[in-house]
């Protein structure tokens, strides 16, 4: 894991590093700790108050920095762990990353051939309804010419008057 200080562009965090970790209380030298100034750029500290001397500015993004109340000690939680191990790590991720594409694609697969079960369900149904349109358009044309063929009888009602 690297994380360097833009200033003097060495680690911030060095697993080979007994004295002077940032986080560590080792050596009793806190001027490689790693502080903050207020924009969240991460520098030594001893790098940061030299800059400072220079600059008023981040280094990074040129916010301004107002002297000391404007940085801030970081603590890092880190687990460092060899090459072998990390080489380790990334194999089983890439194994696992494997497994998980592999259901993903057999997935992909079932939900296509879903779908196309449901696109032809889609097209008889759309067919059927085509069908049925005719089928109604044709009892409507069959009854407008029975309209025209059988005149129109009217037929009275006779009400009995009391």
């Amino acid at each position: 894991m690297e994380i360097l200080c833009s200033i003097c562009c060495c680690n911030l965090v060095d697993p080979k590093q007994e004295i002077g970790l940032p986080f560590s209380s080792a050596g009793g030298n806190n001027n490689h700790q790693a502080y903050s100034s207020l924009c969240g750029h991460v520098f030594h500290k001893i790098c940061l108050l030299k800059w400072q001397e220079r600059s008023k500015n981040c280094p990074e993004c040129r916010t301004v920095i107002n002297g000391k109340e404007d940085i801030h000690k970081v603590y890092f939680n880190v687990n460092f762990k060899s090459d072998e191990e990390s080489q380790q790590d990334v194999q089983e991720e890439k194994i696992q990353m494997h497994k998980r594409t592999e259901t993903l694609t057999k997935y992909i697969k079932h939900i296509t051939k879903e779908l196309g079960h449901v696109e032809l369900k889609f097209d008889k149904l759309k067919q059927e309804i085509a069908r049925k349109d005719q089928e109604i358009s044709d009892l409507k044309n069959l009854l407008n010419q029975e309209r025209l063929c059988v005149p129109l009888r009217r037929v009275t009602l006779k009400t009995n008057k009391v």
